[in-house]
């Protein structure tokens, strides 16, 4: 069975916005028609993920997503990263991403 893209509801939005307060919602292309929605990582998930990143930038970046991500269910997203391969290097590196979860780019850093 493969995976079917799911945009979420309004109502959907709400509700995991109230439970987890600021997201972002990030949309694959016309190719990728998926949507993931993202919380903030808090201080942990974020020097584990720093932590991993040394070892794995890849496998850290997958990590990273799943722990962060409120939507599409867990179940579901395991299927769409399966589905679509490079959804985790599209958000990892997309710059609304970055900003929003505090990641530093090489530009910041100069």
């Amino acid at each position: 069975m493969s995976y079917q893209p799911v945009t979420p509801t309004q109502e959907q939005l709400s509700e995991l916005e109230q439970k987890h307060g600021d997201l972002l919602v990030l949309s694959g292309g016309k190719r990728s028609p998926y949507t993931l929605v993202f919380r903030r990582p808090n201080r942990q998930e974020t020097i584990g993920y720093k932590l991993h990143v040394k070892k794995d930038s890849t496998t850290a970046s997958e990590a990273l997503l799943k722990r962060i991500a409120v939507f599409p269910p867990k179940a579901e997203l395991e299927q769409l990263l399966e589905t679509y391969g490079f959804a985790a290097d599209f958000c990892i590196n997309h710059e609304s991403f970055q900003d929003f979860v505090g990641l530093a780019s090489e530009a910041d850093l100069k």
